[in-house]
C-alpha cells in the first residue's frame, strides 16, 4: 500500500501531461532594445511576434480540443493543469505584445531625437 501511494504522484502527473502531450508551445521570440534597435530589426521582430501569436492561438486551440475529449471523470489535476497551462499561455502573449510595444515606443522616442 505504501508503495502504491508513492506511485500514485507520479502516476497524476503523467496523466495530467498527457492530457495535453500533443499540444506543442511556441516559445517567445528575442526582444531588441528599441532604444539600439534598427528599423529593419523591429520589422523582423514584428514578423516573429505575429508568428508567435498566430502558433500560441493553435496551442490554445489544442487545449480547447483535448479539453473537449477529457472524460468525464478525468483527475481534477489533470483539468486544473491544463487550465494553468492556457492562462500561463495568454499572459504570456501578453507580456510579448508589451514587450514589444515597448521596443517600438523606445525605437520611436529615439528617432524622435535624431
Amino acid at each position: 500500500m505504501k508503495k502504491m501511494l508513492q506511485i500514485l504522484p507520479v502516476g497524476l502527473l503523467l496523466a495530467m501531461n498527457a492530457a495535453y502531450a500533443d499540444c506543442s508551445r511556441p516559445d517567445a521570440p528575442a526582444m531588441p532594445d528599441g532604444a539600439t534597435s534598427s528599423e529593419a530589426e523591429l520589422a523582423a521582430t514584428q514578423t516573429s511576434v505575429k508568428e508567435y501569436m498566430a502558433q500560441t492561438n493553435v496551442y490554445l486551440e489544442c487545449l480547447a480540443q483535448e479539453e473537449a475529449k477529457a472524460p468525464e471523470d478525468e483527475a481534477p489535476q489533470a483539468a486544473s493543469a491544463r487550465i494553468a497551462a492556457h492562462n500561463q499561455a495568454v499572459d504570456d502573449m501578453e507580456v510579448v505584445a508589451e514587450q514589444f510595444n515597448g521596443a517600438v515606443r523606445a525605437w520611436k522616442a529615439r528617432s524622435a531625437e535624431e
